[in-house]
């Protein structure tokens, strides 16, 4: 795995990584395992922060850590995993938050709300009024989503596209149902998602194995996609 597009490693942003030091030590584990590309993406919580804050936030938190001399080893991007509820729509300017320089935006579904109209109109005003690719992210902790393919098709037929965390592979209640998505093309991006500690190097050398033994392309189609649209 060479690139990730979720992560939550800026210092003092949100509930990642707390100081620079801490970021420091998950980069430096990051930069040994291979890892070149990396989205910062801190929370976006439409009902209680306003995005002037959060860019501010984020360009102090980045300012901080790129002092650090582990920084210079990736290709950063910056972007917001941005909650999606109504409040989203009260604000301008909701583009900014995409990762910088694209019109891919990091969307996290409600969490105990299930699929319907309200959130189907909400993933619609994003696509069609105001432009932008939702990013899905980790797909997996939707049931309706990880129980139905047939949905997770419907959404990409929309517009949007779908991320998966790596650890939740080592999930064994979720594995067969993720490899399965992923083996049907509906995944198209991986990340860590990392917030205060990183996943353990032999853990992510498994699952990165098991899912190599499902589909040895799987991780290259999904960095390289990362590449061209995230990073380029």
């Amino acid at each position: 795995m060479k690139a990730d597009i979720h992560s939550h490693l800026l210092p003092g942003i949100d509930d990642g990584a707390r100081h620079v030091s801490e970021s420091e030590s998950i980069l430096c584990q990051l930069r040994e395992e291979g890892l070149t590309h990396l989205a910062f993406t801190p929370h976006f919580y439409p009902a209680h922060d306003s995005i002037d804050r959060l860019l501010s936030r984020r360009e102090a938190s980045a300012r901080r850590l790129a002092e650090s001399p582990g920084f210079g080893a990736f290709t950063p991007a910056f972007g917001a995993e941005v909650y999606l509820t109504e409040a989203l729509f009260n604000h301008e300017g909701i583009a900014r938050l995409c990762y910088e320089g694209t019109r891919f935006i990091l969307t996290e579904l409600e969490y105990g709300v299930p699929f319907g109209k309200g959130v189907e109109r909400k993933l619609e005003r994003l696509i069609n009024d105001l432009s932008l690719v939702p990013v899905l992210a980790h797909i997996e902790r939707f049931p309706y989503l990880l129980n139905s393919p047939e949905l997770v098709a419907y959404l990409r037929e929309m517009g949007c596209l779908c991320q998966m965390n790596l650890d939740s592979f080592g999930n064994v209640f979720m594995k067969r149902k993720m490899l399965r998505l992923a083996g049907e093309g509906m995944v198209d991006y991986l990340g860590q998602d990392l917030h205060r500690t990183s996943i353990d190097s032999r853990k992510k050398k498994k699952i990165l194995s098991e899912i190599d033994r499902a589909d040895p392309q799987f991780v290259a189609r999904c960095d390289a996609y990362a590449l061209e649209t995230i990073f380029h």
